[in-house]
């Protein structure tokens, strides 16, 4: 493979996740724009109740939280992560 092939490879890999990213930013206005502010994603859940990914994952395997994925990103129902919360830190 020549040199400027290999680059151009890289800048079709660049394009493409850049492609990805501005997706995933349209669905997330989407969201914002249909008044529903009350959708938390994975990384501030785990944050707010100190779950691993893994905890997280079964949770909604289980059906306890509700949820919506975009993309390949996942946003949970705020009001559920309260009742969680309280849940597990009574």
């Amino acid at each position: 493979m020549s040199e400027l092939a290999h680059i151009i490879e890289i800048l079709e890999r660049m394009e493409k996740k850049q492609n990805e990213f501005f997706s995933e930013m349209r669905a997330m206005d989407k969201i914002r724009e249909s008044g529903t502010e009350q959708w938390v994603d994975s990384l501030e859940v785990q944050r707010m109740l100190s779950f691993s990914p893994s905890t997280l994952y079964r949770l909604r395997k289980n059906g306890d939280l509700i949820f919506k994925r975009l993309g390949a990103r996942y946003f949970y129902y705020a009001p559920d992560i309260f009742k969680l919360k309280d849940q597990y830190l009574k």
